[in-house]
């Protein structure tokens, strides 16, 4: 694959080779519609906006959440210097439960999402997204990661691979540092909902005969 020339002057969390990976995801699963979950300094930001954009006969954009971030060069500022501002969308807030209430908003009809930050609160953030879910690709970041903040990404995928079509991607760099994407095939058809029996309702007489069991 013919990777594009991005050019990155921020902060970043994921290396070259992941950058290209994820645009790699994105553009050979037809990913037209992303959320992205932890912006940072935008360089996977930038991957699958210009994923989107070289999609064919499909116009695409990235919607990417995270808290507000005090980094020179921003984010917008590197979508900027790389024409992808038409692709990208982003929302920063203020708290988490703001962050979680935003991503319950946004996460409909997504074609992809990608937790990339925020590792210690994957629990958090599955649990907001994953009611509104329609059919998609779910790509979390560090699911091999053995550091304290990211032991919550395995557990995600793990749950996730259960009962989903699921593999692990990883990824080396020129200096030898390995990292992995989990990358699921989320369908909405293999999630089973229990059903909870309606509670029995008492007799006044056996309500008595509890009471005075528990008096006991």
């Amino acid at each position: 694959m013919n990777y594009p020339d991005l050019k990155f002057k921020s902060a970043r969390q994921i290396t070259i080779e992941e950058g290209q990976t994820l645009y790699g995801i994105a553009l050979e699963n037809k990913c037209d519609n992303i959320l992205e979950v932890g912006t940072f300094g935008g360089f996977a930001t930038l991957w699958l906006a210009q994923a989107t954009k070289d999609l064919i006969d499909i116009e695409g954009n990235v919607t990417s959440v995270d808290f507000g971030r005090d980094i020179e060069p921003t984010a917008q500022d590197m979508v900027n210097l790389n024409h992808l501002s038409e692709n990208v969308e982003f929302v920063f807030v203020s708290d988490a439960k703001m962050l979680n209430k935003v991503l319950s908003d946004v996460v409909a009809n997504k074609k992809m999402i990608f937790i990339g930050e925020n590792h210690d609160r994957t629990d958090k953030i599955w649990d907001a997204i994953s009611k509104k879910l329609d059919d998609c690709l779910i790509v979390l970041h560090c699911v091999e990661c053995k550091s304290a903040t990211a032991m919550k990404t395995p557990s995600v995928y793990k749950n996730l691979a259960k009962v989903h079509d699921s593999h692990i991607i990883e990824t080396v760099d020129d200096a030898g540092f390995k990292n992995s994407f989990g990358i699921v095939d989320y369908k909405t058809s293999n999630i089973v909902v229990e059903k909870k029996e309606p509670a029995k309702r008492q007799s006044k007489k056996q309500q008595t005969k509890k009471s005075k069991e528990e008096e006991k």
